[in-house]
């Protein structure tokens, strides 16, 4: 499960997947990107439980970003979704 984690969070940072804008400190995108990229830092260097609460941050920006219709990007938010699930499972299984 966890190369799985690692290629899903390699597919979220390609560059025809990644919104281009989410590098910019003020776009909308940018909270959940950031707290997406501090999951996987946190997961590789086995720090899970700094990693879940990132994991949630992100999974509550992402709630709040799909509530806005306009520049929703789809793709990238279910990859997130999918990400994040695969990130909740392992959590739960190593550390419950």
């Amino acid at each position: 499960m966890e190369d799985q984690i690692i290629n899903t969070y390699k597919k979220l940072n390609r560059v025809s997947i990644l919104p281009r804008k989410s590098i910019i400190k003020k776009d909308r995108y940018n909270k959940l990107t950031s707290y997406i990229n501090c999951t996987i830092s946190l997961f590789i260097d086995d720090n899970y439980i700094d990693c879940i609460l990132f994991a949630g941050r992100a999974r509550r920006e992402l709630e709040k970003l799909k509530r806005f219709k306009q520049n929703f990007d789809e793709e990238y938010f279910s990859l997130c979704e999918e990400y994040l699930e695969l990130l909740f499972q392992f959590m739960w299984r190593e550390c419950v």
